[in-house]
């Protein structure tokens, strides 16, 4: 959004890093900071452990000067990533939960009847 309002990319690169609020995503893109301070393109920067796709979107968006546009198809990309992640980890979870108190459920059972079996013999 900086760099579409007409901000500098050295400094837009500067803020975005500062403003990302997680230490780790931070780091992830510190490189690419670096690198347009350097003199050459932010996606030649960015940590390896970004996605592939992520940085060779973003190095289309350099490339052809749509960087706001693609900026923006990533952020729908990983959004959309995300929800997909989420709805799989809810759909699994219950069947997780399900299984736990089915297993406690079993081991319940065979302990009592292991106890009750084991004193009907004491008589």
């Amino acid at each position: 959004m900086m760099y579409a309002a007409g901000i500098p990319i050295t400094e837009a690169t500067e803020r975005a890093t500062r403003a990302a609020g997680n230490v780790l995503v931070a780091s992830q893109f510190a490189g690419g900071r670096d690198s347009v301070r350097a003199g050459g393109a932010a996606s030649e920067g960015f940590s390896k452990r970004l996605p592939a796709e992520y940085r060779s979107l973003w190095q289309v968006g350099e490339e052809t000067g749509d960087l706001d546009k693609t900026a923006a198809k990533i952020a729908e990309i990983a959004g959309d990533r995300a929800d997909l992640y989420f709805t799989t980890f809810a759909s699994g979870f219950p069947k997780v939960v399900y299984f736990i108190m089915l297993a406690v459920a079993a081991f319940a059972v065979l302990m009592y009847a292991t106890q009750f079996y084991s004193n009907l013999y004491r008589f």
